[in-house]
């Protein structure tokens, strides 16, 4: 009987099959907790790396070399408060967070529910800041600067030429907090005063152009020209206004000026610029010669304007200081709404440098606005183009120092928010103040990502889509390798 016994339990310990059973099950657990270290410890380097690739179809949270050389070159430590409830997030912006902690020591964020730190919400709220869930705010202590980014920041619009509808395009997420990081450590900030008591654009009006203008780091007062105290770096805006200055206004205007100071103009069409001596001398100062009438385009040219409609002018970009790294990025397109010409070849001399930007084509022509006059058809009688629609100037003052100016023939570009987000404006005025302060540091290269995924087609192959593919069929040909010899037993 003893003998029996041994035999059945020799016969038991020794079968193929349950040999084969525990050697699988024990390579399935060890795999198992392999993947479990591995998994642990990829998550570490991520967090305190960013090493994970962003293999999604628009790399949403890959981040660029300009946000990289601004992360590297933060001397400030930056806060980053993310309002989100649990299961509320948002993750491919936490994960972006992620990033920007891993890129550098300098910045840190946590994610904070509302709820649960009402506080938060009250310390940076404000008259013209409302803080809400599902914001990011961006704080530096030492400057004791911060912006609060909402959603609606992190998208971008774009109109449907067929139903004349805008829908989201592009994510905007990396380019919104970058820009917040720089703005919030910055040493100073330059403040555009913007003139008021004269008919100028007001604050209502130029709502998306001082948002704009927030985006990219810069300060907005809206005050009387007695009221200003200008800093090194700051810009007078004087925006279309309807009632000239006094000589004692225009006498401020020219210390200001003599001393280095930059004045951004606009000066629409319906303008009485005839009517304003002390402006017009100004606009003259800086080679700014405004023409009487608006400018149409030719109906021959129907690549000089926009959608049938012959005042909303497509102008041609020239290399200036404004413009040549739009140019060399092939981001052109503007849009010239209702828009005053200006002399396109007006003189230099020794002490000033005057340069068209934007211009028309030779076949467009005035129309005299102060006529009775019921046509836009052309006449023999006005005047045509080629004209200016924006230009750029330096002028050296007697001081040695360089003064800057800047003016755009249309404030639609302003005012009206789809002008600059359905083209290259909103850059286009960006540099245009960049140009003015005299700022190179400030980069707007950094570009929104699409919201859209692209249709599939055989060139859309990329790193993503090889390993979708292969690793099901790495995993599948693993359990061939382990199951064949099972199948054999």
């Amino acid at each position: 009987m003893r003998n029996k016994k041994q035999s059945a339990h020799r016969k038991f310990t020794i079968s193929p099959r349950l040999r084969y059973g525990a050697i699988s099950t024990a390579i399935v657990a060890l795999v198992i907790a392999a993947l479990i270290l591995i998994n642990l410890a990829t998550t570490n380097l991520e967090t305190r790396y960013g090493w994970r690739g962003d293999f999604s179809f628009n790399a949403v949270t890959t981040q660029s070399e300009t946000t990289k050389q601004i992360l590297h070159d933060l001397k400030r430590p930056v806060k980053i408060y993310a309002l989100f409830e649990r299961g509320e997030e948002d993750q491919p912006l936490l994960e972006l967070l992620n990033r920007y902690s891993a890129a550098s020591d300098m910045v840190t964020w946590e994610q904070t529910p509302p709820s649960l730190n009402p506080l938060l919400l009250t310390r940076f709220s404000s008259s013209t800041t409302n803080v809400s869930a599902q914001n990011l705010i961006v704080y530096c202590e030492e400057t004791d600067r911060y912006r609060v980014l909402t959603a609606t920041d992190f998208v971008t619009l774009a109109v449907d030429t067929d139903s004349g509808s805008y829908n989201v395009s592009g994510l905007a997420y990396e380019q919104q907090i970058t820009s917040a990081i720089a703005y919030v450590t910055r040493d100073t900030v330059p403040t555009l005063h913007i003139a008021t008591g004269h008919g100028e654009l007001g604050e209502d009006s130029l709502s998306a152009f001082t948002t704009l203008l927030t985006n990219n780091h810069y300060d907005v007062a809206f005050e009387k020209l007695s009221d200003m105290t200008f800093a090194s770096g700051d810009v007078l805006c004087i925006l279309s206004p309807v009632k000239d200055y006094t000589d004692a206004e225009m006498d401020i205007i020219r210390a200001y000026v003599q001393g280095g100071g930059a004045v951004l103009f606009s000066c629409d069409y319906t303008d009485p610029i005839e009517n304003m001596p002390n402006v017009l001398s100004l606009l003259r100062s800086y080679g700014f010669l405004p023409e009487s009438g608006l400018v149409m385009a030719s109906p021959d040219e129907t690549d000089t304007f926009y959608n049938n409609n012959r005042l909303a002018l497509l102008p041609e970009m020239q290399a200036t200081d404004v413009t040549l790294e739009m140019m060399l990025n092939g981001r052109t397109a503007m849009l010239m709404v209702a828009s005053r010409g200006f002399d396109p070849s007006p003189e230099s001399d020794n002490s000033l440098l005057v340069d068209a930007v934007l211009t028309t084509s030779a076949k467009s022509y005035l129309v005299d606005t102060t006529a009775s006059r019921l046509s836009i058809t052309q006449s023999d009688s006005d005047k045509t183009g080629p004209f200016a629609l924006a230009l750029q100037a330096k002028r050296f003052t007697d001081t040695g120092d360089v003064s800057r100016a800047f003016i755009i023939g249309s404030s639609a570009l302003l005012t009206e928010e789809q002008l600059f987000t359905m083209t290259d404006g909103e850059e286009f005025l960006v540099r245009a103040v960049s140009f003015l302060t005299g700022d190179d540091s400030i980069d707007t290269s950094i570009m929104v990502k699409t919201a859209l995924r692209p249709g599939l087609s055989v060139n859309a192959l990329s790193l993503g889509s090889v390993v979708l593919v292969g690793l099901p069929i790495l995993v599948l040909l693993a359990a061939v390798i382990i199951l064949l010899p099972r199948r054999n037993l």
